[in-house]
């Protein structure tokens, strides 16, 4: 009987070791990514040059660029599953301060991400919470206090004749979003940095052009309809350089 038993219970062991042995391995946990956007500001495809150059839009307006700024917010990728994954960043980039030309994000996790989006301003419940901190700070100039939102975009510069522009594009219907096709390159790595091209002149046409001696050469209000044709140009301001 004690035989039986020694017989049984050393079958049982076998049989679980030999389990637990063959069992695999748990998948590891996919390892943190560090994502970065640098932007290149330039006009019809070449480099920005602020106050020492003339440039001539589509309506044949001649101009100088003074400031140029903008948000650059919720930065999401898309994995092949249609998952996606919100950054939840607020960032200020001015085109006078390379510094904020470069956007690091940390805490992304690797895999092979199809599609990048973010938007060109500061999403709807965001624009509508008040003074809040950060690049978002009433201190960086870019909030509206009479109006509870933010200045998306700002452009000034001055015309040939010597008139100022004074271009601030805020509000919802403005809004710019931009979206990318990543599913070319390899992104399932520790590092990823993704140069873009933000090139001014798209604010000036296609599909409508902007004509300063017709259109305002300030905007204020989210409500102008000279904000809206901008909005509507910028759909296309920006081009993936490079991914690395």
């Amino acid at each position: 009987m004690k035989k039986i038993i020694i017989i049984i219970l050393s079958s049982v062991f076998l049989f679980f070791g030999c389990g637990e042995k063959g069992a695999p391995p748990p998948s590891p946990a996919p390892a943190p990514t560090t994502l970065t956007i640098k932007i290149n500001y330039t006009y019809k495809g070449q480099a920005l040059v602020l106050n020492d150059k003339s440039y001539v839009n589509k309506a044949l307006d001649t101009f100088t660029i003074s400031n140029f700024v903008h948000y650059l917010s919720n930065v999401t990728v898309t994995n092949a599953q249609n998952e996606k994954y919100n950054l939840a960043n607020y960032n200020l980039s001015y085109a006078e301060y390379p510094s904020t030309n470069t956007i690091e994000l940390k805490g992304l996790k690797m895999d092979n991400w199809k599609s990048l989006s973010f938007l060109l301003g500061v999403d709807t419940v965001r624009n509508h919470t008040g003074a809040q901190t950060g690049d978002l700070s009433p201190s960086k100039s870019m909030y509206w206090n009479w109006n509870t939102g933010y200045i998306f975009v700002r452009f000034k510069g001055k015309l040939s004749n010597g008139n100022n522009i004074g271009l601030d594009v805020g509000g919802d219907d403005n809004l710019v979003a931009q979206s990318f096709d990543l599913s070319s390159y390899n992104l399932n790595k520790s590092n990823v940095t993704i140069t873009l091209e933000m090139d001014l002149n798209e604010m000036f046409e296609n599909p409508q052009t902007y004509d300063f001696k017709v259109d305002a050469t300030s905007i204020h209000t989210n409500t102008q309809p000279e904000a809206a044709k901008i909005k509507a140009n910028m759909v296309d301001i920006c081009k993936i350089v490079s991914v690395q």
